[in-house]
């Protein structure tokens, strides 16, 4: 039912353990749950070109397979690679969904402007990027309203007080664009206020 892997130290590279999990994965393993402890942070340093050949991989065995996947990932370049719809989080909720298309080139939330803003996907060379101001909010303590009110260019007493809704703002494709933002015709319209 439960296998528990201490550590990764013992002789197999990052990479081959990858390999092991995904393929485990894959073939539906009689396995309850798998537990790695103190793994976290070396699966970061997969290099971007096995995530995205994982990815590619994981997508045409789920075409093949007629088969659902969740990818979760911090990197945006890597979800717009593997994915046709892209749902991104803040402060441990939703805050915009779409078709990937939708979503990276017509953000309608300020968070998800601002990672687009603070990335290197399709910038040019030189190019400054614009950092998201301020801290992630304390999850244990997440405000009232919006999490992303104190480090936003947009907000307004009312996304302090309220915590908005996921609605959706347009549904002309197979995946409604939905945003946790009560100004979300303002995302986008103007350049963002950094510190």
């Amino acid at each position: 039912d439960e296998i528990r892997v201490a550590s990764l130290e013992i002789n197999l590279s990052y990479y081959l353990w990858f390999v092991l999990l995904l393929g485990a994965g894959l073939l539906a393993l009689p396995l309850a749950k798998l537990w790695l402890t103190g793994t976290c942070s070396r699966f970061r340093r997969f290099d971007v070109t096995l995530l995205v050949s994982s990815g590619l991989l994981l997508r045409s065995l789920q075409q093949e397979l007629g088969m659902a996947m969740i990818f979760v990932t911090h990197d945006l370049g890597v979800a717009v690679e593997v994915s046709h719809q892209i749902a991104v989080m803040y402060g441990g909720r939703f805050v915009e969904s779409g078709a990937v298309a939708d979503v990276i080139r017509r953000p309608r939330h300020p968070y998800t402007e601002g990672l687009m803003g603070s990335t290197v996907h399709e910038v040019e060379k030189g190019a400054r990027l614009t950092p998201i101001p301020g801290s992630p909010p304390n999850l244990a303590a997440l405000p009232p309203g919006c999490s992303f009110a104190p480090r936003c260019p947009y907000v307004i007493a009312r996304c302090e007080k309220t915590l908005p809704e996921l609605r959706e703002i347009t549904n002309d494709g197979p995946y409604p664009h939905a945003t946790r933002c009560i100004r979300p015709e303002l995302v986008g319209s103007r350049e963002v206020v950094t510190a």
